[in-house]
């Protein structure tokens, strides 16, 4: 009677072992993000000057009505600039971007 019993659990162990899951596959480690390197026997520096021509943009008043606290803090008319020009026409928060073709 020990015989059947034995072959019954010896079966039942060797389906668990066949359909168990195996190891769950590693996962890949996250790469490190590549910039890209300047080399400094190659660089140089740019350097000038943008000038504004033609008319400035009218500025715009904001309008602080909707916040209370807003125009407590500023008693005077606050005007939108979206166009930074001084004096002398140079044209102010300009982002230059050069590309080599």
């Amino acid at each position: 009677m020990e015989r059947p019993r034995h072959a019954v659990m010896t079966a039942g162990l060797l389906l668990l072992a066949a359909c168990s899951r195996g190891p769950e596959p590693k996962k890949p480690a996250p790469q490190p993000i590549v910039y890209t390197e300047v080399d400094p026997n190659t660089a140089a520096p740019l350097t000038g000057k943008i000038h504004f021509t033609g008319k400035r943009p009218a500025r715009t008043k904001i309008d602080m009505d909707e916040d209370p606290q807003c125009a407590k803090l500023h008693p005077s008319p606050v005007f939108d600039d979206p166009v930074a020009v001084g004096n002398d026409g140079g044209l102010g928060n300009v982002f230059v971007c050069s590309a080599l073709t």
